[in-house]
């Protein structure tokens, strides 16, 4: 990645951190031993404009 002059070093840090985030809830829920939400987990990324969700 040296060819934008981003270190190496930098790229894997972003990249764990980012995998960190996105796993955060999986992690915490077997830590503590909690129960998934009702009906599994339901992401909504994106709603359009005007939509009831």
């Amino acid at each position: 990645m040296q060819l934008y002059g981003v270190d190496a070093e930098i790229i894997g840090i972003v990249q764990g951190t980012m995998l960190l985030f996105v796993s955060a809830p999986i992690i915490i829920r077997k830590l503590f031993r909690l129960r998934a939400p009702e009906g599994g987990e339901e992401v909504v990324l994106s709603t359009g404009w005007g939509s009831s969700g």
